[in-house]
């Protein structure tokens, strides 16, 4: 009783796999169908983080560096704390940001120096910074002799006061000065004399003269992103480390403001979106194209198996067992074909994230690997399957009257519809938080429709021609 109990079971499967073994080339176009559909869906998956991420750089790289810089302000330092020891802690709190050395300067509030009114600030790695217009770069600071660059011409050559001699050996401009904010600002006093900018060379200079001990100034440290570096999946990674770099920097004092741009890097990833939903919208219809490909190649297994139905129930097989068979070979075969897709996906993914220059590892996980991509690559199986059974398992001779396929049919017209009148299936709209469900749905559903309305037109059609 069990060995027929088990054999009632198991044998519309066994069935079902002998009949793939003796007619393997009559599913080999379905499999193929569903394969080709499903790594076209998961090449463009893949293909719109490689497009989200190419976006969200360029937005990045078209930003002035002075947008697109983590910047920490101190307006003194912490009593009992060298300038060394500030520089250690805020340098790894920046080095969790970005892998860019920050630019570092001092700026020392305005002084009158030998009857000249002088605006002093060191900056290291000048010769970068700046661009001669005469001389050459200044090379140190001591009491006796303290090298500097003044910023524009005219003025004095020399400012010497009470331990202070300020020569100036070369005149330039700052190539970027917008990424320095405010600190290289030009200052004028109130009877509208205008302050001359020095600049040293090294950022802590200014801490060799003793004459400038006790004299308040303020402290930057400018770590600029690279564009190149990072990705789009980064994005929200970096503004959680900035957080806790904000909250680290204030546990040490509150002299310390940690600023980012959190606003050019949203803005950013908002417009790598909409290039990611522009290109899953295109390939959307091409994969919902090449399932329709599988449906037609599914019209030749109707007659196997409604020969293989007959022959099930004259043998008295429930009708339960019949469905399973049928079922069970259409999704052997689909399943296969997603198998296989996937992998051609997998590849098409690497090579495309290769080109561009990405890590294929992290273009891979983020796209195919995800909770999205495998949800994708299981929802068109089992959307595949089902189609591919309703079609295979349909008659030869249309019935009249309404049928559910029908019903569905205007469920999915009337879903269409109601998306486009309004007005919100467009990718800027989507990247701002609209339905990206049903845009991605959106050519299945066009597809389906014409193809319900072809299939019901087609005859009548046929026939007033004729």
């Amino acid at each position: 009783m069990k060995k027929r109990l088990w054999w009632r079971t198991r044998a519309p499967l066994v069935v079902a796999a002998a009949r793939l073994r003796r007619h393997p080339g009559r599913g080999l176009l379905v499999a193929t169908g569903v394969a080709a559909s499903i790594a076209t869906l998961v090449i463009v998956d893949g293909g719109s983080v490689v497009a989200r991420d190419r976006a969200t750089q360029r937005a990045l790289a078209a930003l002035p560096q002075s947008e697109r810089s983590f910047r920490v302000d101190a307006f003194s330092l912490p009593p009992g704390q060298s300038y060394r020891e500030a520089d250690r802690s805020i340098r790894g709190a920046l080095a969790t940001l970005t892998p860019r050395a920050p630019l570092r300067g001092t700026a020392v509030r305005v002084l009158r120096v030998g009857g000249g009114l002088v605006q002093l600030v060191s900056l290291d790695g000048l010769g970068r910074l700046v661009r001669l217009r005469a001389g050459r770069l200044p090379r140190g600071c001591a009491p006796a002799r303290c090298e500097v660059l003044g910023l524009g011409s005219g003025g004095l050559a020399t400012w010497r006061q009470n331990g202070l001699d300020f020569v100036r050996v070369g005149t330039g401009d700052v190539v970027d000065r917008a990424v320095f904010g405010n600190l290289l600002d030009p200052v004028r006093e109130s009877n509208g004399e205008r302050a001359t900018l020095l600049l040293a060379s090294g950022a802590s200079a200014f801490d060799r003269l003793p004459a400038l001990d006790g004299i308040q100034r303020s402290y930057v440290w400018i770590a600029p992103i690279d564009p190149r570096r990072l990705h789009v999946w980064q994005i929200g990674d970096v503004l959680r480390r900035e957080s806790r770099a904000q909250a680290e920097l204030a546990s040490l004092t509150d002299a310390y403001a940690l600023s980012g741009p959190d606003q050019a890097l949203t803005e950013a990833r908002s417009k790598g979106r909409i290039a990611g939903v522009r290109m899953v919208l295109v390939g959307g219809e091409a994969s919902t194209l090449l399932l329709g490909f599988a449906l037609v190649a599914a019209i030749g297994l109707r007659r196997g198996l409604a020969a293989e139905r007959r022959r099930l129930l004259q043998r008295g097989a429930r009708w339960q067992q019949v469905w399973l068979a049928c079922s069970a070979e259409i999704a052997a075969l689909t399943g296969a074909g997603a198998i296989a897709g996937a992998g051609a996906g997998a590849a098409g993914i690497a090579l495309a994230a290769a080109h561009a220059g990405l890590p294929v590892g992290a273009v891979i996980a983020r796209s195919l690997g995800s909770a999205l991509g495998v949800g994708l690559v299981a929802a068109a199986w089992l959307l595949g399957t089902a189609a591919v059974l309703l079609v295979a398992r349909g008659r030869e001779a249309q019935r009249r009257g309404l049928r559910p396929l029908d019903i569905v049919a205007v469920g999915a017209a009337v879903a269409v519809a109601i998306g486009l009148s309004r007005g919100s299936l467009n990718a800027d709209s989507l990247a701002s938080g609209g339905n990206a469900t049903l845009l991605l749905l959106l050519p299945g559903l066009v597809c389906f429709v014409a193809a319900t309305a072809a299939g019901r037109l087609l005859g009548p059609l046929m026939r007033l021609a004729e």
